[in-house]
Formats: structure tokens, sequence, C-alpha cells
């Protein structure tokens, strides 16, 4: 039963990760006469929505996420790959100290776990964020 009801909250987990990732990126798309078309017309809002990808990426990296998902290649093609390997690699570097500092709750109730996604958010509308990103 134990172990029924952990894979269950891992699929639910799961679930939400992705529900987020598709509602983040359905904000940020639009479909033209049946193709994708790029909508990172400022580079500022992609650089912002690759770093909260890979703070997702971070925070979930034991799960399938990091497998299953394709969203890092998908902004880097609305982007018009605008995103440079050295904005990547300090995004990238910024993203794992955030997840880095993320500790367990402690509260009871929460077992432990910790809040990678609302984390995740909070960094994603963070000043740090704005100030790496403006261009």
């Amino acid at each position: 039963m134990e172990s029924l009801t952990k894979n269950l909250n891992t699929f639910l987990r799961q679930i939400l990760v992705f529900a987020i990732c598709a509602v983040v990126f359905c904000a940020c798309t639009s479909v033209r006469n049946g193709g994708v078309r790029n909508t990172y017309t400022n580079t500022s809002k992609a650089l912002k929505d690759y770093a909260f990808c890979r703070c997702l990426m971070y925070g979930f990296e034991k799960d399938s996420l990091q497998l299953t998902d394709a969203s890092i290649g998908v902004l880097y093609e609305l982007s018009d790959y605008s995103i440079t390997p050295a904005e990547s690699k300090k995004l990238d570097s910024v993203a794992k100290s955030v997840i880095s500092t993320l500790e367990p709750l402690q509260p009871a109730d929460y077992g432990g776990k910790k809040a990678i996604i609302l984390k995740c958010i909070e960094f994603y509308k963070s000043r740090n964020l704005k100030t790496l990103t403006d261009k």
C-alpha cells in the first residue's frame, strides 16, 4: 500500500510539472497557419523562460523530467537561437544555486518534501533574474 501511495505521489508530481511547463509554453507560443512562429521578439523574455525551465530541471533532476521534457530545445528554436552559450551557462549556474539552497519543508504535514515549483516561480519573478536577463 505504501509503495502504491509513493508511486501515485510521484506520478501526480510529474503531471503537475508537465502541466506547469505546458501552461508556460502555451502562454509563450502562438500558432499561425498550422505552424509555430517565433514569439520571442524580446530576448529577455526568452532568457527568463530558459532560467525557469532550468530551475525546474535542476529541482527535479532525479525524476524523469530530464528525459521526457523538450522545453529547453523548444525554447532555443522559438527564440531563433538567440540565447548564447555564455548566457545559458550563467543562467544554468544561477538556477542550480537557487535549487541548491532549497531546504526540505519542516512541518510534518509535508513529510520533508521541497517546494521546488514554488521556488522556481519565485526565482522567475525575482529582481535578481530580471537584472540578469534585461538587455
